[in-house]
């Protein structure tokens, strides 16, 4: 659970710099603010899941393949964590 908490707070972080971000570019359009316009982040959480032939199976040795899978948005990152 800790986990998902830390996920939300970084997506929660990154939102709120976001924010700030468009707050700075939309003065600069107007004028009021001089300088050049700033990016947005984007947010990629993923999780990397190992899968093997039959991980029951010990009578022999199978290292498997790892498959990384990502999110970029906040349901599917969701689905990830439960």
């Amino acid at each position: 659970m800790e986990t998902c908490m830390l996920h939300f707070l970084f997506w929660q972080t990154v939102e709120k710099q976001n924010k700030s971000i468009k707050a700075h570019n939309e003065a600069i359009e107007k004028g009021e603010k001089p300088g050049a316009k700033k990016s947005e982040i984007k947010c990629l959480i993923g999780c990397e899941l190992f899968i093997t032939k039959d991980h029951n199976d010990k009578s022999k040795q199978d290292n498997g393949y790892s498959i990384p899978f990502l999110a970029k948005v906040k349901r599917v990152m969701r689905i990830f964590l439960n």
